[in-house]
Formats: C-alpha cells, structure tokens, sequence
C-alpha cells in the first residue's frame, strides 16, 4: 500500500500510517518502499512515557554548580572575550531562560543540522525503518558501521551524530524527502524538513535549510529553533525519540567530544552535544544536568564570523557550555 501525500493533511497521514500498521501487524510484512519509489510515512508504534529521561550524564555530586544568576554574569564576560559574533540561548527543563545572546537570529550551525534531520527523520520515518548506506564512513571508527546492507535508521542516526559524518546526513534527508512525497534529494528533504518544523510548531525565527549536513554556511538556524527542537524531543512520548539525544557525543568520551573540554574537568561525562566545525564557526547544541534531580539544561550556541582558529573557538565555546553545568 503506498500514497503520495505532499501537502496532505495530517490528520489523514496518520490515519493512513495507522491502516499501514494494522497491514503489517496482519500479514508480517512490510511493503516494500525504496525512497525514490514510494514515498510513504511509515507508521510508529506508541512507546510507554518513561518517568526520568536518563541520557547518560554523570550527577552532579560533588560540583559545587553554578547560581543562575552568576551563570548570566559569567556567560556574558566570556561571550564578550570570544572572537566572533556569539548566538546562543540555554533554558531549564521548566522552560526558563538562564542566558540568552541573539538567541532569535538564524546563523550558520554547521553540523548542528544533523541533530535537526536526525529527529525530523526519526519521528517522520520511525525507528523501525531500514536503509542501506551503500558508501563507506568517512570515519573509520569502532565498531564499525555496515554500510552494504539495511540497517535500522536508528543506528545510521546513531553513527551519523556520534561521528559527524556527512554523507549519511545527506542520506537520512533524501529519505526524509521520499517520505514527504517530494523528490529524494538534497532539495527534496529540505522541503520536508520545512514541512516538519511548521507542523510542530518548531518553524522559528525564518531559517534557511541548504543540506542535511550542515556543510554549507548558507544553512542558517537560531538557537531559539534548536533548543525548541531539543525540548521536543525530551518532551516526546515515544521513547526513540527521546533516546536519540543520548546518541549525541559525550563530552571527553566519546565521537567528536572525546578531545574537548580539556579545561573544564566539570564538564567531563556531563554534557551531551552536537558539534559542529566550518571555517570561522563552531557550535554545540545539547543537554546538561542541573543541581536538582530529574532537571536538565537545554542549549544550543554558535559562534560565527571568528578570525581563529579551529582550537580556539572551540576552547571559547568549551568554557562557555562549561560555564553551564550543574546549575544550582
């Protein structure tokens, strides 16, 4: 059973997800649905709320933290020492604002960008929906990645975000296109991705959507869209969406931040992000504990138009996110 929806109304998508459902619950199996075939919205299964969203960070006993106010004062003496326009914005997980720098102004995230595709592909696609690679990773990292037969996105989303790697960004988003009805390409998933975020309400602050990738310096996003994504996901009821942030590289351990944050020993096994690195731009978009059980800290922040080097925007962006754990 396949449909073209493009434009449809949602509401009649998810009944057709549902009736596609029921079909494979019934007759145990799935259609076939290559992307560039048949476009279809695959149906997901309802996961149980799980009480405490647990992504894997360290507590913060025996961190004295930080008051909000002295996060504010703090934030802002080390934004104004970054060489570089600064755009940034943390909130608690109650949705308060702790520090805020042209939070609403779309700039260039770099590989931000994958976080958004990865959830707008999850949710869309869901956690049961395979696809073959067919090109090896840039990065040839442990374990390593089947990239010749079908996986399950999630372990492609999971490789993607720890790793940074580019083309299966691209990918994910040609699948996300395929399953919006539009073309499978890099176009094609820009489209839908705009068409997600305005159905979740997350469409903010007029961005730009170039690649999945994030490579081109003409995407542009505000940490005000990002940290709405973010407090999405944590907020989703399906339990793979929510466990996609715990994809998300962990500072000093793992993927692209197992050599960051050198400087701040507070932040070590505490901060979960997304990187990302162009000439002139760092980011990090993320989650950190608080001082209280149960909280968290949401955060995305970029730095752009900087005249250092790689390393010292990134030691820049370390202090600051680090300046962020553990808030009393």
């Amino acid at each position: 059973m396949t449909f073209r929806h493009g434009r449809i109304n949602k509401v009649i998508r998810r009944i057709l997800a549902t009736l596609l459902a029921i079909n494979v619950l019934f007759t145990g199996c799935a259609p076939d649905e290559p992307p560039s075939a048949t476009p279809i919205r695959r149906a997901k299964l309802a996961t149980p709320i799980r009480a405490v969203f647990e992504p894997g960070l360290e507590s913060c006993a025996g961190v004295s933290g930080i008051t909000p106010a002295a996060l504010v004062e703090q934030s802002n003496t080390l934004a104004a020492q970054t060489a570089g326009e600064i755009y940034g914005l943390v909130v608690s997980s109650d949705g308060t604002t702790l520090w805020e720098r042209n939070a609403r102004t779309a700039a260039t995230p770099a590989s931000v960008m994958k976080l958004v595709v990865g959830l707008a592909a999850l949710d869309t696609l869901g956690a049961d929906y395979q696809l073959t690679l067919g090109i090896p990773p840039d990065t040839m990292s442990e374990p390593p990645i089947d990239w010749e037969n079908p996986l399950p996105l999630t372990e492609v989303l999971q490789f993607t975000l720890l790793h940074s790697e580019n083309d299966y960004a691209e990918i994910v988003l040609t699948h996300l296109g395929a399953a919006y009805g539009l073309p499978a390409t890099t176009a094609g998933g820009a489209q839908a991705l705009t068409q997600w975020l305005g159905e979740h309400g997350l469409w903010r602050d007029d961005p730009t959507l170039v690649d999945g990738s994030g490579l081109s310096p003409d995407n542009k996003l505000s940490p005000h869209l990002v940290v709405g994504v973010l407090q999405w996901a944590m907020s989703n009821r399906h339990d793979e969406i929510r466990a996609l942030l715990t994809y998300l590289p962990l500072a000093g351990v793992s993927g692209t931040l197992t050599n960051r944050f050198d400087a701040e020993p507070d932040a070590i096994n505490r901060v979960r992000a997304k990187t990302g690195t162009l000439p002139g731009v760092s980011s990090l978009a993320g989650v950190t504990p608080t001082g209280q059980p149960d909280k968290w800290t949401v955060f995305a922040v970029f730095i752009n138009d900087s005249p250092t080097y790689t390393a010292a925007r990134q030691a820049e962006l370390d202090a600051l996110v680090g300046s962020w754990v553990c808030v009393a």
